[in-house]
């Protein structure tokens, strides 16, 4: 009988240590904020919302310089906010309903970098209130980036999605 408690022992921690790593699986990990690649990648990976799903504003705060400018093209004209003029306005508009779900996520990118600069045009697809692709625009973000020795963070983003009259030019949609 010794033997079956053990095999059952051995079972159970086997299921334990199963279901620990497939909740950790789950999780998203820490940003690579030592590449580009890595901040793009938590950038989008953080934004996205849906029920139950909020963004995590938390991880989109440590990729950004506290003093960080965003801006959003509109056919009106710049809108310019600070870091956390964005997150209110967007938590703002999830809370109200106007935003129920939001989907985005790179499609190409172009990046120059020089020492410890960077600039990156990275086209984007996305979706607000929709999962129909058909329904998605296309824009394109165009990040300021500084490495302070340690680490890439974001200093500024603009962003503009297309219209008619301002197609994404051939030469950004190239991956």
């Amino acid at each position: 009988m010794k033997n079956g408690r053990i095999t059952v022992k051995r079972t159970f921690i086997a299921l334990l240590l199963v279901t620990a790593s497939a909740g950790l699986q789950g999780r998203s990990q820490e940003p690579d904020y030592g590449s580009i690649d890595g901040i793009l990648a938590a950038l989008y990976g953080s934004i996205g919302c849906g029920p139950g799903r909020p963004p995590r504003i938390e991880v989109l705060r440590t990729l950004y310089l506290p003093e960080a400018r965003l801006v959003r093209m509109t056919k009106d004209g710049p809108n310019r906010m600070d870091l956390d003029g964005f997150f209110s306005s967007f938590l703002d508009r999830i809370r109200k309903g106007d935003i129920q779900t939001f989907v985005e996520e790179e499609i190409a990118r172009r990046t120059e970098a020089f020492g410890s600069i960077a600039q990156v045009f990275s086209v984007y697809r996305k979706g607000m209130n929709t999962a129909k692709p058909e329904e998605f625009v296309r824009g394109i973000n165009s990040l300021q980036l500084i490495n302070d020795g340690r680490r890439w963070r974001i200093v500024s983003i603009i962003w503009q999605d297309e219209t008619l009259d301002h197609p994404i030019p051939d030469i950004y949609l190239i991956k």
